[in-house]
């Protein structure tokens, strides 16, 4: 069963950043990440309505799901939609497997964790592979992949922020169904409330290849994903299950080779490589020394 699950995880949040890519351009990012989290939120009511999760939530715990909202389901996802306008969705999610870099120097700075021994050179291989990937070109020229990294940047920094914040919670009773359905809806109020500011339509597009990678990304993508890797946190360990996150990217950057035209220069490859090595290095440092590997909602 393990085993199912592991795969349905690593398949699912691997091709999630093909059918990001594919939205690209046809609604405004702000809009598709407002349709997204506003359908998964539905489904999560149902969920929880289902399950009977519904209970009191302090206002400390109400504050950090405002903080996950923000940062999980907002923000970062608004800076991965608007750089799959410049990048391939196979080079974000190698961009985002950072997020292990940035995990472990939040558990440095806020929680005085000491840093794994061999953080640095794993650090320097990651950067290396991200300076690697820069010296190919574009969808558009040199420009416009600074701009798509920077921007997956920006959106793997907001998701270290909501980690923190999942991180924080001190109410281990309170359902994770339940947690993930308040910061959705925050989240989804948010970019709702942003739309209105700016003027965005909330004329929802019908047509296939809209709506088709919207269902994928709102309900296999934000939910079931979700919840097959909280049962496998259940079952294995957040420690092995995290080695889904070094297993996604190869599956979205060879999606990408043969879907969206990207080119495998032999930079980008040790690129890959490299950041890959470095996260899967980290991981396995942490693994030994007894560190928590994951953090709540691991994935867009």
């Amino acid at each position: 069963m393990n085993r199912l699950l592991y795969l349905t995880v690593t398949l699912i949040w691997g091709t999630t950043w093909l059918a990001i890519s594919r939205q690209a351009g046809i609604v405004p990012p702000l809009a598709a990440v407002f349709y997204r989290f506003l359908t998964a939120s539905a489904v999560m009511l149902l969920i929880c309505l289902a399950r009977r999760e519904f209970r009191r939530i302090d206002e400390r715990e109400l504050l950090l799901s405002l903080v996950q909202g923000f940062c999980l389901y907002s923000v970062n996802f608004l800076c991965f939609y608007r750089g799959a306008e410049y990048i391939s969705g196979g080079m974000e999610s190698l961009i985002f497997s950072l997020a292990l870099f940035f995990n472990t120097l939040w558990d440095r700075v806020v929680f005085g964790k000491p840093l794994v021994k061999g953080f640095l050179p794993a650090f320097m291989a990651g950067t290396a592979g991200l300076v690697l990937l820069l010296a190919g070109d574009g969808a558009g020229g040199g420009e416009n992949l600074f701009r798509g990294v920077l921007l997956c940047l920006g959106g793997t920094f907001s998701f270290s922020l909501g980690n923190l914040a999942g991180s924080a919670r001190r109410d281990r009773s309170l359902s994770p169904f339940l947690t993930g359905f308040v910061g959705m809806v925050w989240g989804t109020a948010f970019l709702g409330g942003l739309m209105a500011v700016r003027g965005v339509s909330f004329a929802m597009p019908v047509r296939a290849d809209f709506l088709i990678p919207l269902l994928f990304l709102a309900v296999p993508g934000s939910v079931v994903a979700f919840t097959a890797y909280l049962t496998l946190v259940r079952n294995m360990g957040m420690q092995r299950a995290a080695y889904i996150n070094t297993i996604t990217p190869l599956v979205a950057f060879l999606l990408s080779l043969v879907f969206e035209g990207e080119r495998l220069t032999p930079a980008r490859g040790l690129g890959a490589a490299l950041i890959l090595w470095g996260s899967r290095f980290l991981l396995s440092r942490r693994a030994r020394s007894g560190e928590p590997l994951a953090r709540e909602g691991e994935s867009p």
